[in-house]
């Protein structure tokens, strides 16, 4: 495929996933404020904990597991209709029928919205129609993908044994590599449960609702990346199209995790009504958290593209081994503050070792002294911004991030202008 056919490409599946996630992502976003309004910290907290632990079950695909808070049924239902809900896309996604990812995004979180606001505020069903709500939506985004994007009709019920071999060696680190990134992801939530209560996870656990804004921005680009990856992957970057596109992807991140901290404390009082007012203090390292997550997923469908998928579970194992013992080390010291603090380090070991594995396989022309410094002057960025009354300051780190970003932003700039003229 020629330079510019892998750009348009990109480019068309960047538009798709920014409508599905923008159109579903950022309407469950402003649902916060009810969420934080009608349940307590301690209800969204016991929530929490039963939807980390049906994500969980998912990757390791086992239902080996005691009654977890009177709330069993409901855990079974999320990780039956996880497990279907991510066949079903990966699938489609296989198929290049985005547009049906699409639709169903949009649907599954408008269902799930519209019976948030009838079972919590008319019903005052609580936190088993919070659940349920969420179930429902899941539930209507298979349907859809089952029928409009045509699954219905290549349903097999034989079984090729050597597909079914190979897919079993490239799958089996992964669902492992599932595991580890669950620990990454949900072993502060557990222990901070255990060391200061349900209560205070379930306000650490509305805290990574603002990272979830930077986290949106990549994943639009991630899903969209993570089919060019495998079709476009060239071991020496002849074009630089993946060294641009790395580029392109860590500016977005930077500069993204940049701005939200300036705004942090604005919109937390938006977003979180009494005592969850506190989780803007756990924001600043979780959201530098959510850059080193992104980039290492970037990553890792580059690995995923030369089958070394052994080399991605490793790196998330040993980033989730330094998030335990992190977590021990800080959350009993720190509380909150500790735990986002350890998700920070256990993404961080992650980047670093997957991108130091990057060249032994590809030759990306990536500037990476400067992309150090970058993360340098963001990390002093998040230290400032876990007090109050720095935002001035912090712009200071920005005018410098955008300044070391400079290359990528009138690269876009210059395409974007031309696309105008034209």
């Amino acid at each position: 495929m020629g330079n510019k056919a892998k750009y348009a490409a990109l480019s068309k599946n960047t538009a798709l996933f920014t409508i599905n996630s923008f159109g579903s992502k950022m309407i469950s976003f402003f649902m916060v404020p009810l969420y934080t309004y009608v349940l307590s910290a301690d209800d969204f907290g016991t929530a929490d904990l039963i939807t980390s632990t049906a994500s969980l079950l998912i990757p390791i695909l086992t239902l080996n597991i005691q009654d977890f808070l009177s709330k069993t049924g409901f855990l079974f239902v999320s990780y039956f209709f996880g497990g279907i809900y991510n066949s079903f896309s990966m699938y489609i996604k296989a198929l290049d029928k985005v547009g049906v990812l699409v639709v169903s995004g949009i649907v599954s979180t408008l269902t799930s919205c519209l019976l948030n606001l009838a079972l919590l505020l008319i019903l005052d069903a609580g936190i088993n129609g919070y659940l349920i709500a969420n179930s429902a939506g899941t539930g209507i985004a298979i349907l859809i993908m089952f029928f409009g994007g045509g699954i219905y009709k290549d349903y097999r019920t034989g079984m090729d044994i050597c597909l079914a071999k190979e897919m079993a060696l490239y799958c089996f680190p992964l669902a492992f590599n599932g595991v580890a990134w669950w620990v990454n992801n949900a072993s502060d939530k557990y222990m901070l449960a255990f060391f200061c209560g349900v209560t205070a996870n379930g306000i650490f656990s509305v805290s990574y609702k603002i990272p979830t804004i930077l986290s949106t921005l990549q994943g639009v680009f991630y899903n969209a990346w993570s089919i060019s990856a495998i079709t476009e992957f060239d071991k020496k970057d002849s074009d630089g199209f993946i060294g641009n596109i790395y580029l392109l992807y860590s500016c977005v991140s930077t500069v993204g995790c940049s701005g939200i901290l300036i705004c942090n404390i604005f919109i937390a009082k938006i977003l979180y009504a009494k005592e969850f007012f506190a989780a803007w203090e756990y924001v600043p390292f979780l959201l530098f958290g959510a850059v080193f997550n992104g980039l290492a997923l970037f990553e890792g469908c580059l690995y995923s593209a030369v089958k070394k998928t052994k080399e991605v579970f490793y790196t998330t194992l040993i980033g989730a081994a330094v998030n335990i013992i992190a977590n021990f080390i800080f959350v009993q010291t720190l509380g909150p503050v500790g735990a986002a603090f350890a998700t920070l380090l256990g993404y961080a070991a992650i980047w670093i070792l997957r991108t130091r594995g990057l060249f032994s396989f590809i030759k990306m022309k990536v500037d990476w002294k400067r992309q150090f410094l970058i993360l340098a002057v963001l990390f002093i960025q998040t230290l400032l911004a876990l007090k109050r009354n720095t935002e001035l300051i912090q712009a200071i780190c920005l005018c410098l991030i955008l300044f070391l970003q400079k290359n990528e932003i009138q690269k876009v700039a210059r395409k974007v202008m031309k696309r105008g003229l034209l």
